[in-house]
């Protein structure tokens, strides 16, 4: 712990360590006192931070002058509005419930969701919210070639990129391992047009031009780039299995999560209702 956190810590002390009359303890306790209250040794000798047998006395009076600000505080407080302590006592211990609820649903929801998803699910999933699946910008396949431009004979790549003779794919690479600065077919998945951008590095490619030809060309920074695109899904189509794939699997295990958390939240109000009515038979 931080000095920077000494005023929540003292006034934690404030409320739960310092309620206690000043002549429960001898004048080598007590720190600091106000009115009926004080600071003790005792009371923050267990703090990080703080070594009575090093630190500073500066330090040292920091910490009393937090908590005799707190005290202030909370004596202006009660005189005007009631007994708040009585009601901030209260709203700590909420405060502590909900954090402890907080931590203790990630611990549970970390351990205890089971993030496995089959392959049947995940197709069944998909067959059941296929009209939910929908691109929110284009996806594709595509292939994307980079050549010099002071390669004269760089325009024999927009036929032979456009074809599906395997001939002319085998003159596509040996021609590209010689002349090309980048060949990339992306390993042949899905992409989109963002990962498209930051492949190409030097212009925006927007979704007219994909949608306009399947091949796109332009020179740029000395060089040809030549984009083919196979397979495009544009913006609000639904989007193949393989692709929805990883949304889908997100979706589940969300679902798990809720349903596991109210199974959770029911055992609890189960156990509730049990101890009331032993209670009140």
């Amino acid at each position: 712990m931080s000095f920077r956190f000494f005023p929540l810590y003292i006034l934690i002390v404030s409320l739960f360590l310092a309620c206690r009359s000043s002549n429960q303890y001898d004048d080598s306790q007590v720190l600091v006192e106000f009115k009926d209250k004080v600071l003790t040794v005792n009371d923050i000798k267990n703090l990080n931070g703080i070594d009575f047998s090093t630190d500073s006395l500066q330090k040292l009076d920091e910490v009393k002058k937090q908590w005799l600000r707190n005290q202030i505080l909370l004596s202006k407080a009660n005189k005007d509005l009631g007994n708040i302590e009585k009601q901030l006592q209260l709203d700590i211990l909420q405060y502590k419930a909900d954090w402890i609820r907080f931590k203790y649903d990630n611990y549970f929801l970390a351990n205890k969701v089971n993030r496995k998803v089959a392959q049947d699910e995940i197709k069944a999933f998909y067959d059941l919210q296929k009209d939910e699946m929908i691109a929110e910008k284009p996806v594709f396949t595509a292939v994307l070639i980079i050549i010099p431009s002071t390669i004269n004979d760089r325009y024999k790549v927009r036929n032979w990129i456009q074809s599906d003779n395997e001939k002319d794919l085998e003159n596509l690479k040996l021609y590209c391992f010689k002349n090309a600065k980048v060949y990339d077919d992306f390993q042949n998945k899905w992409i989109d047009i963002d990962q498209l951008h930051k492949a190409t590095g030097h212009f925006y490619i927007d979704e007219k031009e994909l949608k306009a030809s399947s091949l796109v060309e332009k020179e740029s920074d000395g060089n040809t780039y030549y984009i083919w695109i196979n397979q495009l899904i544009s913006t609000n189509q639904t989007l193949p299995l393989e692709v929805a794939k990883d949304k889908i699997v997100n979706l589940i295990v969300t679902q798990r999560k809720v349903a596991l958390r109210e199974d959770f939240d029911q055992k609890i109000e189960d156990q509730v209702e049990k101890i009331l009515q032993a209670t009140n038979e």
